[in-house]
């Protein structure tokens, strides 16, 4: 959405109040969201269960 209103002033210079109100909750919720995104991944491979096999019992025979 900040593209299209840079371009209603003809791609031209902006008041940077105006832009860092605008850009800053942007990138927040992008960045909360990539966190989030990281965060499920990384809790569900803490929750993958390892299969140790069962050691092999020698016999002998009589």
């Amino acid at each position: 959405m900040s593209f299209v209103w840079w371009g209603g002033s003809d791609f031209g210079a902006l008041d940077p109040s105006d832009s860092v109100r605008r850009v800053m909750p942007a990138m927040l919720s992008l960045i909360i969201g990539a966190q989030t995104i990281m965060a499920g991944l990384f809790l569900s491979l803490l929750r993958i269960r390892v299969v140790h096999p069962e050691p092999e019992v020698e016999t002998t025979e009589v």
